[in-house]
């Protein structure tokens, strides 16, 4: 239809688009009514109305048809793996947890490396005046403990208050 000399004079470009899910042709406004079919939209302009073909319209109703079945295809498809995966949900959260103290554990050991970090020595010491310790954050154990540093003749070494 686009392409006979007698039909391209009608239209706005020899061109097929679709509006709406349908395939129109963009005809002249002032040549509307010599082109029978649907009319689906106009342009901003109004110079130019979108007509789809009453050749066509059989074809793009069939068209309408399949993909709604296609869609339904798709939701039942979508349904049926969801319920396959939802059966190792236990599995995927279990794992998923695992891999969150693994991250938690190399992210340690990456804060370790760049602080050039050493595990500390702790023995049972505890001063007589406890309320002089101070307490302090561990981030590689994640708590807080009071420390008392000991000096002697060896390397100094740290006590956790119990």
């Amino acid at each position: 239809m686009i392409r006979t000399p007698a039909t391209q004079k009608l239209l706005q470009e020899p061109i097929v688009t679709i509006r709406d899910g349908r395939f129109v042709v963009p005809v002249k406004a002032e040549h509307r009514g010599e082109v029978p079919g649907l009319v689906h939209d106009t342009s901003s302009s109004g110079a130019t109305v979108f007509i789809e073909p009453m050749g066509v319209v059989e074809a793009n109703n069939e068209l309408k048809v399949l993909r709604s079945r296609e869609a339904a295809e798709i939701e039942r498809i979508v349904q049926e793996l969801s319920a396959q995966a939802g059966s190792f949900a236990d599995a995927i959260i279990a794992d998923y947890e695992v891999l969150v103290e693994l991250n938690l554990i190399f992210a340690k050991a990456r804060l370790a490396y760049a602080m050039k970090a050493t595990r500390p020595r702790l023995t049972s010491y505890a001063p007589a005046t406890p309320s002089l310790m101070p307490i302090r954050w561990f981030p590689l154990t994640c708590h807080w403990a009071a420390i008392s540093i000991h000096w002697s003749s060896q390397a100094p070494t740290r006590a956790v208050r119990p």
